[in-house]
């Protein structure tokens, strides 16, 4: 089936659903919730000073139990899903962009690289470190560590609040939170109650549809939302490739530059919610298919094709425990696919053999179906101790493993024979699996009326890897009026993927001998809390051992073996100022200054950005019409050793977005210029790579339309 038909069986069916709970016996909404949607019946109603009040919002992502921002035993931030659209952000990334700490950069097959902390060391660099959640249930796949390889985008819209921790974070969740947590929480109907259509038009022939519904029908709720997107692409120029330099030695020249990327994105992305009494029942599924953008060995190709597709249940329940206590649940299952086709080197290409030349008029290609399952379960029960303690403690069992694997090509990359059309490579890939059993206990411990110690301790027992041990400690003072000192410290850890340990890919073999990856970081911050505005400043330190890659410059044709490299460390400082003027108006900042070096040789890593900042307000200009101007600015980054390339340059990126309000009955119109003034920047590629880095999309506009009913 493909996308277009799932896309309409999708909104049909969620349609029907819509349907048959808004015709039934919905629960009538409070005051308040109708505030919270953006309605009021009276002004009795319309409680302003709730809304300018921002000491309410509370998240669990940092004790795994509800806690104000300002009690949280960690750094944290939450962005509500009208501060999101607001800002303009159509994908997680445009919004983890405007965070401190957080750098998103693009790698050679159009994927997120999402750098958190400076830590961009090893061959994901960066995203294996961040630990991305949907409605807490883990994204990131035991193949690659990551979750944005098989989620190349995620849509903004579908959003109703960010959760992100920053610093580690594996005491609480185990495997993968080595810089940090994000979680991705969706409507649930005291959110958003109704029908909503939305669709959208702009740059690069990007159309988007969606479709959100809630309601209820007495006990039983459902909620949930469908989202398709299709664009072709920027089609940037890029002027010279790796195949540029390749040819420079000699032969007949095959490379495609100058030449336009291949960065088309088909998306359908579909999630619903369903809730009885203390159950709970989710399922999201997620298709794909993108052109590759560059193309694996960075040589412009016309043929990568790229297919993904996650599907996750999950079941939950929630009790509550005597008066002070409470019992959560989880069983989960998920899917991964990952199917590619990659042309790694271009048509004509000719090697020559013993018995003469081997030809391949129409280019090599290697074609993989990468496909993992996880199911598990996961018990956290958590109650106060005495009148000063508040134990929390759990357990969980994961197993992940492999099946259908596939690996063929037309060359052979171990034995640089010629194959007969793609042929199967043997040893290329093998199955896998692993058994991870987590237990954890934390205490958080009241000093006194100000003061708090929170200590815990997780134990990771990995079938395939070595057992880890995950301490935490953190202490939050309340000082003067309105001011929070936290001082925090923990250890987190990342495992070697399924490809790091046992694939046999071009370009690299495993390793079953590797270390896991940990980091140990100490943390101090100073935060104010008034009645509209808040400010944090945040000092971290990080020691990163045993980070994994490959030891030198990636080669199709000569295989190097997966490997733990050199200590890394990285240190720095956040601030994050966020200001409320009344109901919608606002302002808010955000500036990294960070440092992150191999600790031996005290060289700088690569791709890694000094200073990261993002400005950005909301204000009304009239009576229906809030207008966000943001923009963000990236400081120049170094090279690798032995990079000749002098460093990337600096730039900066303005957006503006637009919004109308009760403009027509349930009608809102947004609309957002983004790259407003045009800059022409690039993300880095590696030294081996596209000599002229990655070129980024210039100025680009987008209008959507949604329609409440």
């Amino acid at each position: 089936m493909n996308a277009d038909r799932r896309l309409a069986v999708a909104l049909v069916l969620t349609f029907g659903l819509a349907a048959s709970l808004y015709a039934g016996q919905g629960r009538e909404l409070t005051g308040a919730e109708l505030v919270k949607l953006g309605f009021f019946q009276d002004f009795d109603e319309f409680d302003l000073e709730a809304l300018l009040d921002t000491g309410d919002v509370k998240t669990a992502i940092a004790s795994r139990r509800p806690e104000t921002l300002e009690e949280a035993p960690g750094v944290v931030a939450v962005l509500t899903g009208d501060e999101i659209r607001r800002m303009g952000a159509r994908t997680l990334e445009d919004v983890l962009r405007s965070l401190p700490g957080f750098d998103v950069l693009t790698d050679n097959l159009g994927r997120s690289r999402v750098v958190l902390r400076g830590v961009a060391v090893g061959s994901a660099a960066g995203s294996d470190s961040v630990l991305i959640l949907f409605n807490g249930h883990r994204l990131n796949e035991d193949l690659s560590g990551r979750a944005t390889v098989i989620n190349l985008d995620i849509a903004a819209d579908g959003i109703r609040r960010l959760e992100v921790l920053r610093g580690p974070a594996s005491a609480l969740y185990g495997a993968g939170a080595l810089a940090g947590v994000v979680n991705i929480v969706t409507d649930s109907i005291e959110d958003f109650t109704g029908i909503a259509l939305s669709a959208g038009l702009g740059s690069f022939e990007t159309r988007e549809f969606g479709l959100r519904v809630g309601n209820s029908i007495r006990e039983l709720s459902i909620s949930g939302f469908v989202h398709f997107s299709d664009a072709s692409g920027a089609r940037l120029l890029v002027p010279r490739d790796a195949q540029t330099v390749a040819d420079g030695s000699g032969g007949n020249p095959l490379s495609l530059a100058p030449g336009r990327t291949t960065d088309n994105l088909r998306s359908l992305e579909t999630a619903y919610r369903l809730a009885f009494r203390d159950l709970s029942l989710g399922l999201r599924v997620k298709n794909e298919n993108s052109g590759g953008f560059i193309g694996a060995t960075e040589s412009l190709g016309t043929q990568n094709d790229l297919n993904n597709r996650q599907l996750s249940l999950d079941l939950g329940y929630r009790r509550n425990v005597g008066s002070d206590g409470s019992l959560a649940g989880t069983v989960a299952f998920t899917q991964n696919e990952i199917s590619q086709l990659l042309e790694v080197l271009p048509p004509g290409y000719e090697r020559p053999t013993p018995t003469g030349v081997s030809r391949f008029p129409s280019g090599v290609f290697l074609q993989t179906a990468l496909n993992t399952r996880r199911v598990g379960g996961e018990i956290v029960f958590d109650r106060g101790l005495g009148e000063r303690h508040r134990i929390t403690a759990g357990a969980s069992l994961e197993r992940e493993s492999t099946f259908e694997l596939e690996a063929k090509g037309n060359l052979d990359f171990r034995t640089l024979t010629a194959n007969s059309g793609l042929a199967p490579l043997p040893g290329a890939v093998s199955d896998a699996h692993r058994t991870a059993v987590g237990l954890f206990a934390q205490d958080a411990w009241e000093v006194t009326s100000r003061v708090t110690a929170t200590a815990g301790l997780r134990l990771d027992d990995l079938s395939d890897t070595e057992r880890a041990v995950s301490p935490r400690v953190a202490l939050v003072a309340g000082l003067l009026r309105g001011l929070m000192l936290k001082v925090l410290y923990g250890r987190a850890f990342r495992p070697p993927t399924f490809t790091e340990l046992h694939f046999d890919l071009p370009g690299m073999t495993g390793n079953p001998d590797l270390d896991a990856t940990t980091a140990d970081t100490v943390e101090a911050s100073l935060g104010y809390k008034g009645r509209e505005l808040r400010v944090t400043g945040t000092l971290f330190l990080s020691w990163i051992d045993d980070p994994i890659g490959l030891a030198g410059p990636f080669d199709l044709l000569r295989s190097q073996r997966v490997v733990n490299l050199a200590d890394a460390r990285t240190r720095g400082f956040e601030l994050e100022l966020r200001r409320n003027f009344g109901i919608d108006d606002s302002i808010f900042l955000s500036y990294t200054r960070q440092d992150a070096e191999e600790r031996a040789s005290g060289l700088a890593l690569p791709d890694v950005a000094a200073d990261l900042a993002a400005i950005g307000a909301s204000f009304h200009v009239g009576e229906h019409l809030i207008v966000s101007p943001t923009a963000r600015f990236r400081g120049e980054r170094p090279r690798a050793s032995g990079d000749s390339r002098p460093p990337l340059p600096a730039y900066g990126v303005a957006d503006v977005s637009a919004r109308t309000r009760n403009l027509y009955r349930g009608l809102e119109i947004s609309g957002t210029v983004s790259n407003l003034f045009d800059r022409r920047y690039h993300d880095p590629s590696p030294s081996w790579g596209v000599p002229g880095d990655y070129p980024r999309p210039g100025r680009a506009a987008y209008v959507t339309a949604t329609y409440k009913f």
